[in-house]
């Protein structure tokens, strides 16, 4: 039977660090993402001052509200108001449609990643953080059995790829509306796949 060695305290207190920043990142990918479908709901209703339309944002404090109000303007026809200015492409709706349906599906993992409890543990594989699942705590149950700094990783990068992609949408109704050279619609939706990150991130 091998005999498992209780950690050091250094060593308790280098997993929990690594742990933290893990999650810091995570939230930090998180805040910002959700602040950049902020500026792109200004983008999308151009005949409405930009202080305005932020001030209706931020009225609401829920992230999930927020982008009930994005996909209520796009599905009422906000970037129909752009043909005016710019045609836009027949997906374009479609696009921005599918980038809120993965930002509401990042969002509950995001929250289970701030949420949910966590334990430093000691096994035969060594000492790490862990999903404090023992008590049956809703949150923790979906991350139990993961490597929490690899998944948090990968909420990390998602987050990231949204963001570039929102970016890239704002740009194109932004510069098309005010008359300067029109940055292209994005041709392709980013890849969310795990396998891809792994690839990228080794």
């Amino acid at each position: 039977m091998a005999v498992i060695k209780l950690p050091s305290t250094e060593l308790v207190q280098q997993k929990f660090s690594e742990y933290v920043a893990a999650l810091g990142k995570v939230a930090h990918a998180w805040n910002y993402l959700q602040e950049r479908l902020g500026q792109l709901f200004v983008a999308t209703l151009p005949t409405a001052p930009h202080n305005n339309l932020l001030a209706v944002w931020y009225s609401e404090p829920n992230d999930r509200a927020q982008r009930r109000m994005l996909r209520a303007a796009i599905s009422a026809g906000a970037l129909e108001l752009h043909g005016a200015f710019d045609p836009l492409p027949n997906g374009a709706r479609d696009d921005v449609l599918w980038l809120l349906k993965s930002a509401d599906d990042l969002s509950i993992k995001r929250d289970r990643a701030v949420h949910a409890p966590c334990a430093i543990a000691t096994g035969a594989e060594g000492t790490e953080m862990i999903a404090a699942f023992f008590h049956g705590h809703p949150l923790a149950e979906h991350l139990r059995g993961k490597k929490l700094l690899r998944e948090f990783d990968l909420y990390e990068w998602r987050a990231e790829a949204l963001s570039r992609y929102a970016i890239q949408i704002e740009n194109s109704l932004v510069r098309g509306r005010i008359g300067r050279s029109k940055s292209a619609w994005p041709d392709k939706r980013p890849s969310l796949n795990r396998e891809l990150h792994r690839q990228q991130r080794g």
